[in-house]
Protein backbone atom coordinates (compact mmCIF):
# COMPACT_ATOMS: atom_id res chain seq x y z
CA UNK A 1 0.00 0.00 0.00
CA UNK A 2 0.85 3.77 -0.49
CA UNK A 3 1.13 5.45 2.69
CA UNK A 4 0.21 8.59 3.24
CA UNK A 5 3.13 10.63 2.27
CA UNK A 6 3.81 9.16 -0.82
CA UNK A 7 -0.35 10.21 -1.71
CA UNK A 8 0.41 13.78 -0.80
CA UNK A 9 3.81 13.61 -2.77
CA UNK A 10 2.32 11.79 -6.04
CA UNK A 11 -0.88 14.56 -5.58
CA UNK A 12 1.42 17.06 -5.43
CA UNK A 13 3.99 15.58 -8.43
CA UNK A 14 0.51 15.32 -10.42
CA UNK A 15 -0.41 18.71 -10.10
CA UNK A 16 2.81 19.74 -10.76
CA UNK A 17 2.82 17.99 -13.99
CA UNK A 18 -0.68 19.76 -14.80
CA UNK A 19 0.31 22.90 -14.27
CA UNK A 20 3.94 22.77 -16.28
CA UNK A 21 1.85 21.20 -19.04
CA UNK A 22 -0.75 24.06 -19.16
CA UNK A 23 2.65 26.56 -19.04
CA UNK A 24 4.63 24.73 -21.61
CA UNK A 25 0.87 24.66 -23.45
CA UNK A 26 0.46 28.60 -23.09
CA UNK A 27 4.35 28.98 -23.56
CA UNK A 28 3.98 27.11 -26.79
CA UNK A 29 0.82 28.83 -28.03
CA UNK A 30 2.63 32.35 -27.38
CA UNK A 31 5.50 31.58 -29.58
CA UNK A 32 3.53 29.99 -31.85
CA UNK A 33 0.95 33.20 -33.02
CA UNK A 34 4.86 35.45 -32.51
CA UNK A 35 6.09 33.20 -35.47
CA UNK A 36 2.81 33.97 -37.20
CA UNK A 37 3.16 37.66 -36.43
CA UNK A 38 7.15 37.76 -37.66
CA UNK A 39 6.09 35.92 -41.12
CA UNK A 40 3.26 38.40 -41.78
CA UNK A 41 5.65 41.01 -40.62
CA UNK A 42 8.53 39.34 -43.27
CA UNK A 43 5.79 39.36 -46.04
CA UNK A 44 4.41 42.68 -45.45
CA UNK A 45 8.23 43.95 -45.42
CA UNK A 46 8.62 42.00 -48.66
CA UNK A 47 5.85 43.11 -50.59
CA UNK A 48 6.86 47.17 -49.48
CA UNK A 49 10.14 46.44 -50.41
CA UNK A 50 9.11 44.88 -53.81
CA UNK A 51 6.68 48.02 -54.06
CA UNK A 52 9.26 50.26 -53.14
CA UNK A 53 11.42 48.63 -56.34
CA UNK A 54 8.87 48.94 -58.29
CA UNK A 55 8.38 52.49 -57.52
CA UNK A 56 12.21 53.02 -58.36
CA UNK A 57 11.92 51.52 -62.14
CA UNK A 58 8.72 53.25 -62.68
CA UNK A 59 10.82 56.34 -61.86
CA UNK A 60 13.48 55.55 -63.61
CA UNK A 61 11.43 54.01 -66.74
CA UNK A 62 9.66 57.69 -66.50
CA UNK A 63 12.86 59.48 -66.65
CA UNK A 64 13.92 57.45 -69.34
CA UNK A 65 10.23 58.20 -71.19
CA UNK A 66 10.71 61.93 -70.55
CA UNK A 67 14.22 61.95 -71.89
CA UNK A 68 12.88 59.88 -75.35
CA UNK A 69 10.29 61.92 -75.67
CA UNK A 70 12.32 65.09 -75.75
CA UNK A 71 14.65 63.44 -77.83
CA UNK A 72 11.56 62.57 -80.31
CA UNK A 73 9.98 65.94 -80.23
CA UNK A 74 13.45 67.16 -81.35
CA UNK A 75 12.48 65.33 -84.43
CA UNK A 76 9.45 68.06 -84.95
CA UNK A 77 8.94 71.75 -85.60
CA UNK A 78 5.68 72.85 -84.26
CA UNK A 79 4.15 76.72 -85.15
CA UNK A 80 5.80 78.33 -82.31
CA UNK A 81 9.48 76.04 -83.33
CA UNK A 82 8.76 77.16 -86.70
CA UNK A 83 11.74 80.26 -86.46
CA UNK A 84 13.94 78.28 -84.71
CA UNK A 85 13.69 75.62 -87.92
CA UNK A 86 14.70 78.41 -90.13
CA UNK A 87 17.33 79.48 -87.95
CA UNK A 88 18.54 75.74 -87.94
CA UNK A 89 18.92 76.12 -91.63
CA UNK A 90 20.96 78.81 -92.05
CA UNK A 91 23.14 77.21 -89.56
CA UNK A 92 23.64 74.25 -91.54
CA UNK A 93 25.03 76.75 -93.81
CA UNK A 94 27.73 78.33 -91.91
CA UNK A 95 28.82 74.82 -90.43
CA UNK A 96 29.90 74.19 -94.38
CA UNK A 97 31.04 78.02 -95.58
CA UNK A 98 27.81 78.45 -97.57
CA UNK A 99 25.47 81.19 -97.03
CA UNK A 100 21.85 80.35 -96.75
CA UNK A 101 19.03 82.71 -97.16
CA UNK A 102 14.93 81.68 -96.62
CA UNK A 103 13.01 83.39 -99.17
CA UNK A 104 9.61 82.01 -98.70
CA UNK A 105 7.19 79.52 -95.99
CA UNK A 106 4.31 78.39 -96.31
CA UNK A 107 2.32 76.01 -94.43
CA UNK A 108 0.39 73.28 -96.94
CA UNK A 109 -2.01 70.48 -96.52
CA UNK A 110 -2.12 67.41 -98.96
CA UNK A 111 -5.18 66.95 -100.75
CA UNK A 112 -5.52 63.04 -99.52
CA UNK A 113 -8.11 62.38 -96.24
CA UNK A 114 -6.30 62.39 -93.02
CA UNK A 115 -2.98 64.33 -94.63
CA UNK A 116 -1.16 66.30 -92.03
CA UNK A 117 -0.04 70.00 -93.09
CA UNK A 118 2.96 70.72 -93.93
CA UNK A 119 6.01 73.55 -94.22
CA UNK A 120 7.44 74.02 -97.22
CA UNK A 121 10.30 76.09 -97.06
CA UNK A 122 11.91 77.69 -100.02
CA UNK A 123 15.93 78.49 -99.76
CA UNK A 124 18.92 80.18 -101.74
CA UNK A 125 21.88 79.08 -100.75
CA UNK A 126 25.67 80.53 -102.42
CA UNK A 127 28.89 79.13 -102.04
CA UNK A 128 31.43 76.84 -103.25
CA UNK A 129 29.73 73.89 -105.17
CA UNK A 130 31.12 71.94 -102.13
CA UNK A 131 30.02 73.76 -99.78
CA UNK A 132 26.19 73.81 -101.01
CA UNK A 133 26.63 69.79 -101.81
CA UNK A 134 27.63 69.45 -97.52
CA UNK A 135 24.62 71.52 -97.25
CA UNK A 136 22.40 69.21 -99.12
CA UNK A 137 24.36 66.40 -97.38
CA UNK A 138 23.32 68.14 -93.66
CA UNK A 139 19.60 68.70 -94.98
CA UNK A 140 19.36 64.99 -95.70
CA UNK A 141 20.63 64.32 -92.64
CA UNK A 142 19.03 66.54 -90.47
CA UNK A 143 16.86 65.55 -87.24
CA UNK A 144 13.34 66.64 -89.23
CA UNK A 145 12.10 64.70 -91.81
CA UNK A 146 12.15 66.80 -95.02
CA UNK A 147 11.66 66.23 -98.69
CA UNK A 148 13.89 68.23 -100.96
CA UNK A 149 11.18 69.05 -103.56
CA UNK A 150 12.95 70.44 -105.97
CA UNK A 151 16.40 72.64 -106.84
CA UNK A 152 18.03 74.40 -109.17
CA UNK A 153 22.01 75.24 -108.85
CA UNK A 154 23.54 77.48 -111.48
CA UNK A 155 27.32 78.76 -111.77
CA UNK A 156 27.59 82.66 -110.75
CA UNK A 157 31.13 83.16 -111.09
CA UNK A 158 33.18 82.46 -113.78
CA UNK A 159 36.34 79.81 -113.85
CA UNK A 160 38.75 79.20 -111.33
CA UNK A 161 40.84 82.41 -110.38
CA UNK A 162 44.08 82.48 -108.46
CA UNK A 163 43.68 85.84 -105.93
CA UNK A 164 46.69 86.24 -103.37
CA UNK A 165 48.29 83.06 -104.36
CA UNK A 166 45.31 80.83 -103.60
CA UNK A 167 43.11 79.26 -105.70
CA UNK A 168 39.64 80.49 -105.47
CA UNK A 169 36.68 78.13 -106.78
CA UNK A 170 33.86 79.44 -108.53
CA UNK A 171 30.84 80.69 -107.10
CA UNK A 172 27.78 78.62 -106.68
CA UNK A 173 23.71 79.38 -106.43
CA UNK A 174 21.19 77.27 -105.91
CA UNK A 175 17.54 77.67 -105.11
CA UNK A 176 15.88 74.48 -102.73
CA UNK A 177 12.33 73.72 -101.89
CA UNK A 178 12.04 71.81 -98.75
CA UNK A 179 9.16 70.11 -97.27
CA UNK A 180 9.10 69.85 -93.75
CA UNK A 181 7.40 66.54 -93.12
CA UNK A 182 7.72 65.99 -89.51
CA UNK A 183 5.40 69.52 -88.97
CA UNK A 184 2.97 70.21 -86.00
CA UNK A 185 0.74 72.37 -86.84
Amino acid sequence: MINNSHKKYLVLSFIFLLFSSLFFLFLFKGIKDNNKIVKQADLDWTIESKRQTDLETLDSSLKALADGKVLFDSHFANNSEAVPFLDKLEQLADKVSAIAEVFSVEQKTDTTEGAKPNLIVGLKVAGSFEAIYKFITLLENAPYELEIMSMSMDKVGGESQIVDGKIEAPKWSSSLKVKLISFIP
